[in-house]
């Protein structure tokens, strides 16, 4: 699951905090079987709309974006990977391996597109790419740097923008 709140600065940058989580998943290629753990993830991402990039705004049918940011993550609930050392004694390399909970900074990444479907209503497609440490899902990847790991998400979801503030335009008059 993920929520997004965000704050359109102007019509190409915006900010957004972003929460999500609940399920990570992970594969042992020996014993070749997968365990399950639960996470919770807080960021902070700069978005750039890439249809108003240097223009000024109008409304768009498709609006294709980018993002970056940076956040924490906190991993709990790692039983699955004891009961895998505990099934398999000497064959699941438990270095990596969390007990209670573990915590890491990560840094992310990724585009999207928006599809208006009425003027405050848009359907968005996005996917992130999230980086942190390799002790968040107990095991050294076999591609991963050593010590870095990261997650690739896809997202379908709905945004409901807010109503837009009309600006006053006050004059001062000097006499």
């Amino acid at each position: 699951g993920s929520l997004n709140v965000g704050y359109q600065v102007n019509p190409w940058f915006g900010l957004r905090g972003n929460f999500n989580g609940i399920q990570g998943k992970g594969w042992m290629s020996i014993p070749d079987e997968g365990y399950k753990f639960k996470y919770g993830q807080a960021a902070l991402d700069a978005t750039f709309n890439l249809a108003d990039f240097g223009k000024n705004f109008k409304p768009h049918v498709v609006n294709p974006y980018v993002f970056v940011g940076v956040g924490g993550i906190y991993g709990f609930d790692n039983d699955e990977v004891k009961a895998l050392e505990q099934k398999y004694p000497g064959k699941v390399n438990d270095e990596l391996r969390w007990d209670n909970s573990v915590a890491s900074l990560l840094v992310r990444a990724g585009a999207g597109v928006d599809f208006r479907l009425s003027d405050r209503i848009l359907l968005g497609l996005e996917v992130a790419d999230n980086a942190f440490t390799d002790k968040m899902n107990s095991k050294q990847g076999p591609f991963a740097p050593k010590d870095f790991d990261w997650n690739l998400s896809g997202q379908l979801g709905v945004k409901r923008r807010s109503r837009l503030i009309k600006k006053h335009n006050v004059r001062l008059h000097h006499k």
